[in-house]
């Protein structure tokens, strides 16, 4: 018989026998040639889908591992390396109770001008600082400006200063480290627990059970603190 298809501009197109012109378009689109078609359309459009979900799945599994992780699994090989010290800052909201009375206090702590890398060694576990920064100490007690002062962080191979600085370990998702600012002076220690650990940032924060601070007008002062967020923050230094 003769050929459903005919040639017409270099394609073939269908072509619709005489006897079956002028039948509702919607019959001949549903021939048993137009649903095989279609099935095939089908059929290629869900591999296309499929290939979609598992590549936006691999992404976010890989995702949710670096990110998501879960802080007791961090090794010495993931800290250890050079750090750039990026961001520092404290917020502590607080009721200071002396012999005057009480005062509610807002104490801030912001780090500027970064010039600072810390060096987490392997063997043997210690880490040095080489650089500056600056620290804005802020207090504002019932309203009130009580001080503003500058401290000026340098750490060098003749001095050391800075917050996560000698003898290391992991331990628990925490950085602790330990420290002798100045000969004779009693050992710091920093606990830090790691907020975020990846190839190339590590944030901390950082444990403190301090109860009483120094005021200027009394010796000592009972603090009663309500709300405190402290955070570093260092990008590995490739």
């Amino acid at each position: 018989g003769e050929s459903p298809f005919k040639q017409k501009g270099g394609r073939a197109i269908r072509y619709i026998p005489e006897k079956f012109q002028g039948m509702p378009l919607l019959s001949l689109s549903h021939s048993f040639f137009d649903k095989i078609c279609i099935f095939i359309k089908k059929i290629k459009l869900m591999k296309i889908l499929l290939k979609l979900i598992l590549s936006s799945l691999v992404v976010f599994v890989v995702a949710c591992s670096d990110d998501d992780r879960d802080s007791n699994t961090f090794i010495d090989e993931d800290i250890i390396g050079k750090w750039r010290f990026v961001d520092y800052k404290i917020t502590e909201i607080s009721k200071v109770i002396n012999d005057s009375g009480e005062s509610n206090c807002e104490y801030r702590a912001i780090g500027v001008n970064f010039d600072y890398v810390i060096d987490i060694a392997e063997e043997p576990k210690k880490i040095t600082g080489l650089g500056s920064y600056i620290v804005e100490n802020t207090l504002i007690c019932d309203g009130e400006l009580v001080y503003k002062i500058e401290d000026n962080i340098i750490a060098n191979d003749g001095q050391q200063s800075g917050f996560h600085l000698g003898e290391w370990k992991l331990e628990n998702g925490r950085l602790i480290t330990s420290f002798i600012e100045l000969e004779g002076t009693p050992e710091i220690i920093h606990v830090s627990p790691i907020i975020r650990l990846t190839n190339d940032e590590l944030v901390l924060t950082w444990e403190t059970e301090r109860e009483t601070v120094m005021d200027i007008n009394t010796e000592g002062a009972a603090i009663e603190v309500f709300e405190r967020d402290i955070q570093f923050r260092y990008i590995r230094v490739n």
